[in-house]
This record gives C-alpha cells, sequence and structure tokens, in this order.
C-alpha cells in the first residue's frame, strides 16, 4: 500500500494555540477567559461598542445639490477610527505549569497593525451626501402596470408560487421551444395547475414581468459601403449604473465616499484596495461639487466566438459595472455584477486595402461606443441624482473607472497603431527599456488628432498623416468629450491577459529551453501528490502551475536565470493582493528592477528564440504595461479587481449560451430578448422574495406600504437574496460547521485553533487497529514511544495541554500505554486565515499519521476526546548565514534524524496544525533518475519550502506587510 506524506506548519508557540480578542487582539489561554473579555461593559472590545462599517454618516444637507465646487485641501476629516488600545494585558489564569509558562511580550506574533480590523480610514469630508428620499428596488416593483393585480396576486401574470417556480426553471433549463411544448404535453404535467401551457405563452408570461433596462434597435450609418446594413443592439447605459446602484444584493457592499486608508493611526503605511481607497479618485472628487458622489464606470469589451464551424460567427458583447461595489461582490459570476450593454457591430466594408478596411471598423466602433455611451458622459457633466440600495437620493457622477480589455483592444481604444504602447509614448524598441516612459495622456492625443483634421475625409491621406503620430487612422474616440478620461489611467492592468499570458508565452519557454524539455518534465512528475488538492503532473509540463516553477527549476539553471524568473513570479504574486501597503507597492517596483537588472542573463544564455533565429532583445508589449503597475495602484486600486477572469465568464452567460438555444439566424436580435427574458426573471424574483421577507416581518398591517426604504431596512436583503444571486455551489465554512457541530462525536470532526479550522472525515478508514500493527503498517517504529512521551507530558488524565517540538525521547518502544487501539484517518480538509508572522513560532512537519486512541469497548477514556498525529520533523538549514536561499528566496529544509539515522518523530494534538506546506525536493543540477511521486520525499537529502504554492502562503511567509 502506498502512503502519501504531506507537510504542515505546526505552531511551536502556545499564543498561536490561543484564543484571541478579535478587536485588540489580546490572547487568553481559554476561550471562557476571551469571553468574558468581550462581555465587559465598558471595554471598547464590548460587541455592543465595536462596529466595523464601511459606510460614512449621513450628513444633514439642504434638499438640492450644491453649486459649488472643492478648490482647497481639504483636511483629516473626524470619521477615523480610534487608534488600538495599547498594553493588553493577559487574562492567565491559576495553575498553568512552569513548562508552558507565558510571557506578555510574546502574545502577539505579529503587530495588530496587520489586522485590517484596526486600519484606519479617513473620508473626503463632504463627500457623498445623501439629498431626501427616492425609489427603491421594491418600490419600482410596486408601480409596475400590473402592480394593482399583485396586490391580491403577488406572482401575477402566474398563478401561485408553485406556478411561478416551474415557470423559472423552464426558463432557466436552456430547453428549446419544442421540448418545452412536449414537456408541457405529458399527461402527468397537464394535471398540474398551470396558467401557461405552451412554450409561446411561457414567454409572452415572462414578458409581462417588470423590466430591467430596454433594449434598443437602430441602424447605424456609415461613409463607406458595408456588404450588410449595420444594427446596433443597445440598452441606456445610465440606466445600467441605476440598476447596479440601486440593486438590494448591494446594499452592504456598496462604497459611496473616498477614503484613504491606512494600517495604524500613525498613518505611516497607506493601503491601497478597492477603487475609492485610490489616490486618483481622491483628486476627482475635487473636481465635481460638493456633496456630490463618484459612480466609477467599468467597461469590459472581448470579440467573441459564437460559432467555430457553422460559418464562424463572431460578436463584440460591451459589458458595464461600477466600481463602487466592492471588488469580493462585483467579481463573483452568481453576482450578476456585470450588465450587457451592447453587442458592438462587426460589419463588412467593401473596400480594395485590407488595412483601410481595419481603419473603418476601429472608426465604426468607436462611432458605436459614442452612440451608447453618450447617456454616461452627460451624467458625469450635468451629474444625475440616483437612489442607492436603501432609496437614499445621491447627486451622482460617472467617470470611467476602468476599461478592461486585452492588448489587442488597448490598442483599439487608445487609437494607436500596433508596435507602439497603448498607455505610454514607448515604442517597440523600447518596451524593455527599465523604466516607464512619458504616459501617453488623453490631452496628448486629441492634439494629435487636432494637427491633422482636416484630412479627415481623405481616407488614405488621413491614414498616412497619422503614421507621424503611431495613431491607428481613427478621428473621433469615443472618450474624446468625457469629462476626466484618459486612456493611459482608465487601461488598468490586467492579470490574465497582461501577466500570467506572459508567463506562458516567455517565462515557461525560457526554463524549458535552458532546463530542456525532458529533465523539466521529469521533475515535475516526480513531485509528490497532494492528496485533495490539486492535479499531479504526470505527464510533466504539459498542465503547469506557476505556483511550483521556481523550486524545480533551482539548480538545474545558472542561478542568474532563476533570479529572473524569481522576479517576475514576486512581481506577480505581490500584485495580484487584495491589499496592496505602500511598502508592498515599493516591493512590487523592486521586483520589477531586479528582473531588468538580472535579463541580460535570459539573452546571454540564448533563451529568447524567433521563429527563425534567436532574439538579442527585449521588446515584448506585455513587459512595456507591466511598467504601469505601480502607478496605477496609487490611482485606481489594487490590480486584482480589474481582472478578465469574471468578463470571461460573463462572456459565456450572457452571449454563448443565449446565443445556442437561437436557430441561427439573426443571432443579435435573438439574444437580446433571451437575456431580456432571463433579466426580468431574475430581477421578479428578487422582488416578490423581498416582499415575502416584508409581509413576514411586518407586525402592524396597517402601515402605509409606500415607504418602501422604511421596508428594505427592516430586513436583510443579502440574506434573502443569497441563494438567488450566489453561487450555486458553496465553499464549505469550516468556522462555521465547528461551531454548529454536536459535542457527541469524540473526538469531535471538525476544529478550530486560532485562524486554521480542521476537517476529518466522520467516519475513520480503520475504526480499531493496533499500535503495534499501525505501527508496522506505517514504517513507525517509535511510534509506541512517541505516543507515551505524548501521555507523560499530558498526563494520564488527559488535561489538553500544549506540546512544544522539540524535546528528547524519554520513553521507550515498550512503554505501557492506557489505551491499545488506534482509529485511523488518511486525510484532512483545512480553512485557514494566515497570521501575517512568517515561520515565527511555528515548524515544518511531515504529518505520517492522523489518530485518535480508541475507546474500550464498554467503558470511557479522556484521550478519545482529541485528534493526534504523529509528524516528523524538518529543519531550516541556514544559507550563508540566512534562512533563506539568496538565489530562490525560498527556505531549504531537511530531515532531522537520531543518531541511529532514524527519522525523528513526535505526537501532537491535531488542532497544532495551522496551515498545508508545499515541499518540493531541491534537486539539484540533473534530478536522480530513481525519483517517482510516491519516494521523492524521502529519496531526497533537501526540500525548498515552496511559498509559491499559493498566495496567502506566500504574503505570510514573505510578511509583505
Amino acid at each position: 500500500m502506498t502512503w502519501h506524506f504531506e507537510a504542515w506548519l505546526l505552531t511551536n508557540s502556545p499564543f498561536n494555540f490561543m484564543p484571541n480578542c478579535p478587536r485588540c487582539l489580546k490572547f487568553f489561554l481559554t476561550k471562557h477567559g476571551a469571553q468574558n473579555h468581550r462581555a465587559q461593559p465598558r471595554s471598547a472590545c464590548h460587541d455592543n461598542n465595536y462596529r466595523y462599517t464601511l459606510e460614512i454618516p449621513h450628513l444633514s444637507v439642504s434638499p438640492e445639490p450644491p453649486a459649488e465646487y472643492h478648490d482647497v485641501n481639504v483636511p483629516s476629516p473626524p470619521h477615523s477610527e480610534p487608534p488600538p488600545p495599547t498594553s493588553p494585558d493577559l487574562d492567565v489564569p491559576l495553575g498553568l505549569p512552569d513548562d508552558d509558562s507565558v510571557r506578555a511580550e510574546d502574545a502577539r506574533l505579529f503587530p495588530a497593525a496587520q489586522d485590517p480590523h484596526l486600519w484606519v480610514r479617513d473620508y473626503f469630508e463632504g463627500a457623498s451626501v445623501t439629498y431626501g428620499k427616492g425609489d427603491t428596488f421594491l418600490g419600482s416593483f410596486r408601480r409596475d402596470q400590473y402592480s394593482e393585480e399583485r396586490k391580491s396576486n403577488l406572482y401575477y401574470p402566474f398563478a401561485s408560487s408553485k406556478d411561478w417556480t416551474t415557470a423559472k426553471f423552464l426558463s432557466k433549463s436552456k430547453l428549446s421551444m419544442a421540448l418545452v411544448d412536449e414537456y408541457l404535453s405529458l399527461d402527468v404535467t397537464k394535471d398540474l395547475p398551470l396558467s401557461f401551457h405552451t412554450a409561446q405563452d411561457l414567454r409572452s408570461r415572462i414578458e409581462m414581468l417588470p423590466p430591467g433596462p430596454q433594449w434598443k434597435y437602430r441602424v447605424v450609418s456609415s461613409d463607406h459601403q458595408t456588404k450588410d446594413p449595420v444594427h446596433l443592439y443597445y440598452r441606456d447605459s445610465l440606466d445600467c449604473v441605476k440598476l447596479l446602484f440601486n440593486n438590494p444584493f448591494f446594499v452592504d457592499k456598496m462604497e459611496y465616499a473616498p477614503y484613504k486608508l491606512y494600517m495604524s493611526a500613525e498613518r505611516d503605511v497607506r493601503v491601497y484596495s478597492e477603487w475609492m481607497s485610490s489616490d486618483g479618485v481622491w483628486e476627482m472628487q475635487k473636481k465635481i461639487p460638493v456633496g456630490a458622489t463618484l459612480c466609477g464606470v467599468i467597461l469590459s469589451s472581448d470579440k467573441t466566438h459564437i460559432t467555430n464551424i457553422c460559418g464562424g460567427r463572431v460578436t463584440h458583447p460591451l459589458l458595464i459595472s461600477l466600481a463602487n461595489i466592492k471588488m469580493d461582490a462585483r467579481n463573483k459570476a452568481a453576482a450578476h455584477g456585470f450588465l450587457l450593454l451592447t453587442l458592438l457591430l462587426i460589419a463588412e466594408f467593401v473596400h480594395e486595402l485590407p488595412r483601410m478596411r481595419s481603419v473603418l471598423d476601429a472608426r465604426l466602433f468607436h462611432h458605436c461606443l459614442d452612440i451608447v455611451l453618450k447617456p454616461l458622459k452627460q451624467a458625469m457633466e450635468k451629474g444625475t441624482t440616483m437612489p442607492d440600495p436603501l432609496g437614499n437620493l445621491r447627486y451622482c457622477f460617472t467617470p470611467i473607472a476602468s476599461y478592461i480589455l486585452d492588448t489587442p483592444e488597448a490598442m483599439l481604444v487608445s487609437v494607436i497603431r500596433g508596435k507602439t504602447s497603448p498607455i505610454t509614448m514607448a515604442s517597440h524598441k523600447q518596451f524593455g527599456d527599465p523604466f516607464r516612459h512619458p504616459p501617453r495622456t488623453a490631452a496628448v492625443t486629441k492634439q494629435q488628432l487636432q494637427s491633422i483634421e482636416r484630412l479627415v475625409a481623405l481616407l488614405k491621406e488621413y491614414f498616412a498623416a497619422c503614421e507621424e503620430f503611431c495613431l491607428s487612422g481613427v478621428s473621433l474616440p469615443f472618450w474624446h468629450d468625457w469629462l476626466l478620461a484618459s486612456p493611459h489611467l482608465s487601461l488598468t492592468p490586467e492579470a490574465l491577459h497582461h501577466w500570467h499570458r506572459k508567463f506562458w508565452d516567455h517565462d515557461v519557454c525560457w526554463c524549458r529551453i535552458a532546463l530542456g524539455d525532458d529533465e523539466i518534465d521529469f521533475r515535475f512528475s516526480v513531485l509528490p501528490k497532494i492528496t485533495g488538492i490539486i492535479h499531479h503532473f504526470r505527464n510533466g509540463i504539459t498542465k503547469l502551475k506557476q505556483r511550483y516553477l521556481v523550486a524545480v527549476i533551482a539548480g538545474g539553471v545558472p542561478p542568474r536565470i532563476v533570479t529572473v524568473i524569481r522576479a517576475l513570479m514576486e512581481f506577480r504574486y505581490l500584485a495580484q493582493a487584495p491589499a496592496i501597503t505602500s511598502r508592498s507597492r515599493d516591493n512590487i517596483g523592486a521586483a520589477l528592477r531586479k528582473f531588468h537588472d538580472h535579463k541580460q542573463a535570459i539573452l546571454d544564455a540564448g533563451l529568447r528564440k524567433g521563429k527563425k533565429r534567436d532574439l538579442d532583445h527585449f521588446y515584448i508589449p506585455k513587459l512595456e504595461l507591466i511598467q504601469s503597475v505601480v502607478l496605477s495602484i496609487t490611482q485606481a486600486g489594487c490590480p486584482l479587481q480589474w481582472s478578465a477572469d469574471t468578463t470571461k465568464h460573463a462572456h459565456i452567460e450572457v452571449v454563448k449560451e443565449p446565443a445556442s438555444m437561437t436557430n441561427h439566424h439573426d443571432y443579435d436580435a435573438q439574444v437580446c430578448r433571451a437575456l431580456d427574458r432571463d433579466e426580468r426573471c431574475r430581477l421578479f424574483d428578487a422582488a416578490i422574495r423581498l416582499q415575502t421577507a416584508i409581509n413576514d416581518a411586518t407586525v402592524d398591517t396597517d402601515e402605509d406600504c409606500d415607504e418602501t426604504c422604511e421596508d428594505l431596512e427592516s430586513i436583510c436583503p443579502q440574506d434573502v437574496l443569497r441563494d438567488l444571486w450566489t453561487a450555486n455551489r458553496q465553499s464549505t465554512n469550516f468556522f462555521d460547521v465547528a461551531r454548529k457541530e454536536s459535542t457527541v462525536n469524540l473526538p469531535p470532526r471538525t476544529i478550530v485553533a486560532g485562524f486554521t479550522a480542521i476537517h476529518l472525515n466522520f467516519d475513520p478508514i480503520h475504526h480499531r487497529q493496533s499500535i503495534n500493527e499501525v505501527a508496522r503498517q506505517f514504517q513507525l517504529p517509535d511510534l509506541c514511544a512517541a505516543l507515551a512521551d505524548y501521555v507523560k507530558h499530558e498526563g494520564w488524565a488527559g488535561r489538553g495541554r500544549f506540546h512544544t517540538f522539540g524535546r528528547a525521547q524519554q520513553s521507550g518502544r515498550d512503554a505501557s500505554l492506557p489505551f491499545s487501539e488506534l482509529q485511523i484517518w488518511h486525510k484532512v480538509d483545512q480553512a485557514h486565515q494566515w497570521p501575517l508572522s512568517g515561520l515565527t513560532g511555528h515548524n515544518v512537519v511531515l504529518v505520517r499519521l492522523i489518530m485518535c486512541p480508541a475507546c474500550p469497548k464498554r467503558g470511557h477514556t479522556p484521550w478519545a476526546t482529541r485528534a493526534l498525529v504523529y509528524a516528523e520533523r524538518l529543519d531550516v538549514v541556514y544559507q550563508r548565514g540566512s534562512e533563506i536561499e539568496p538565489t530562490t528566496g525560498l527556505h531549504v529544509l531537511r530531515m532531522v534524524k537520531r543518531a541511529s539515522g532514524e527519522n525523528i518523530g513526535e505526537v501532537f494534538p491535531l488542532d497544532q496544525l495551522r496551515s498545508y506546506a508545499h515541499i518540493v525536493p531541491r534537486f539539484g543540477r540533473v534530478a536522480d533518475n530513481r525519483l517517482t511521486h510516491s519516494n521523492s520525499i524521502y529519496g531526497s537529502k533537501n526540500f525548498f519550502l515552496n511559498k509559491y504554492f499559493d498566495k496567502d502562503f506566500f504574503y505570510s511567509i514573505s510578511r509583505v506587510l
């Protein structure tokens, strides 16, 4: 039988094991002590005294929007949170043994300032004032043309709740109309009390439901001939923004006022996260009227293939969202944070030159965007009032916050031709420069366009004149009259296209050439299997994830090449953090500088390959684009929120799936109708759920139902709508499972210790197995001795004490134990919230066995209440006086052995494990060909602790904050 051994981090400090207060981070030796501390009525940590909110207080103002503008620097407003209490005392009960004594100065293993709950916010004074009450989501629903019918039947035009549930199911099922008719014609279905009996009747009733933003249609004229008429399907862009801004699901997920976020009350370390936390938004707020609200518009477009075989049909969807919605909610596909705004045209122009046809396509693209986005431009110029999810009216302006797209479309939007940067003045021969070139601002581009506007009517001559400025031939970009819009700021970094594609196109290729395909494939194939976490690379690099690359190539390629790959890896990991401090922002710039300092090693080794010859340059467009990441963090917040992952999924939901249900004619029109029906069903379902929840919560039935704002405040909309606008498959929250778990199961199957939750299968693999048999089967000759040492330290009564690693083994292998049989588990699941303490107070261990002493068949033993692990210790090997290997930036580990050559193993409580830790054999110049994935752990002398395996693990081990 083959067993998979996995490394974990095990806490070796009692304070990692003790409960703490989430407010002041005091540590307590018992959970009861922590509860008593928080129960003190005058304590700042009391549940009723500690409230952490992201909304600014509502200010009392005049009912009309003011006309004056900000023109002075705004001092720090009084909305900042108070500094955390200092010098915490420890609640230490009597009876603590001497060898587990606690020192107050060790109480915090990481600074309190690194806890987001203690971060300080300075809000922009006077921003986002409310001006009375407006419509809520339910208010609009109650004023629908069929609102009178719904007073007696909430589900009208459907007969009942069951009727609506059936209609909703059939609508979501993606069945064709013929199949729906076939289902409705079944005898068993005819007996159901349904209000519809055909698919057409069902669709007609759905189209009677309250609508979202209406789809529009127009023919777009052009000065140049096209093969077919140009039809544009679109929705009012301002109506889409209002729908998102008023969505009740985002009631606690919306930000309205700019703020500056700091790690501590000293305000010495800035934190950039959401769009509202950036300096760019702070400066924008100064340029709009006092009390106004910025509603940052996010756009995303990407050409999408509807069919690949039948005609190769292509469409160009444009999605829209709001930067005010917190990134965690907005980037969840099930939350529908992105709406389809328009299907942009892909026309076929009649012109003898293909290059001129491309220019005409680009002009049509910008002309259509100018039509679709005109309401948002007007709102940015004059402002507009919009109700938020609670019905509070706000005076809103709509700047463009981000345009998410790939590199070719970035060129299209910035009206730049190929071999030029869309956001700086760099040409293709400057893409490898180690600095950021001057930005290509909107003012610069408009000035260049104005200098040649006399030739606009002459297509060829105008295109030739554009060559001097590297322009694409578009004479009127859609953003030319959008206030505060500039492509060099709105074209935010995009991780999927700019970073991960570069990794595959360049980093991986360099490593394969440097190490050789056979060697790198072999190294990946012998990596130890990771039970239940990720796919094993049986076939080598074909399923490569970037998290392994640095550790795998180390030793096999020159150190300078490893340094180059590591610098780019650290750049990507640091830049993908959901919150980036001013320190980690500087580290991002430092990682990029390190790459440029060592990149010559790639050329010297001949790793840059062209199609026909070696390349001696770094003319890589994506390499130039990442030079703007540091600036974008300051101007627009963390880049993670602008990833195209969500929009790629949205293209499937809003284009490909509706198109698959069409008759393959007039795709655009049928897609729009299908989306309209889906949106009507989703909004109607949300409205009746909210209304039902309000009716259930209403005590006074005579209350006026038109007071809609008070209705929503009487319930929790996000709880009511959670199963409607969240993913169908939710990840298990083991922290909640532990709180709800019955104490009948011993040992507990879900264990919470500090920031870690560990879950065991309910049934062990072996319910009863003798200790000697387990020792033989798992090849653990000192298992009995390790258990005896554990019992000796724990005491025969099993008091649940803390165990530190490194004690000398005192018991013999034939020591007597108060139990004779064990229960065995092979696998655990875990969830963790990493404290930013690195390896401080932790040891890396190799978990060999998960067990629990078995109760006698007729009796009880205190030993059966706590799950245990047998673990072998891995120590850090210092490299040139440092615990970090300088080339890879990884810890080097080795097995700790006795004088006899046996690995040192000890028994610990399971709840002292803190996180999975991925280790990779240190292969050296050439990997040992005797290694396999099953023996590479015990066939290797040294290992790398792979900090790149998981982003949370990377942030903690690197201590980037």
